[in-house]
């Protein structure tokens, strides 16, 4: 039970890194790059993400809960993770105004 936790522990985490790599993908192109890369990004995307997601999906046999709880652990780690970075004065002032403070 303990290794299969810690298995969705990490599962989780490497899902929630690839999606925030997705987010800061997509501000980099939102804040002035060519507006073809922007559509380029959309549909590249799209095509390599959805076979995988219809692939995972059919083998998915998690309970709901477990789902759920995954979802919670890695919103509390990113959370954690983010105050940690974030709450000391010295890189607020040195990052304020930044695209790392954005996203």
């Amino acid at each position: 039970m303990l290794k299969r936790l810690a298995y969705i522990l990490v599962a989780g985490s490497m899902m929630a890194g690839v999606f925030w790599l997705l987010f800061w993908i997509h501000h980099s192109l939102v804040v002035g790059l060519n507006p073809f890369l922007d559509i380029l990004f959309i549909a590249v995307g799209i095509i390599f993400l959805l076979p995988g997601i219809i692939w995972g999906m059919a083998r998915l046999r998690w309970p709901v809960w477990e789902l759920f709880a995954v979802g919670c652990a890695c919103w509390i780690w990113w959370s954690i993770g983010w105050r940690m970075l974030m709450g000391h004065s010295t890189l607020d002032i040195f990052l304020h105004d930044t695209v790392y403070v954005i996203l």
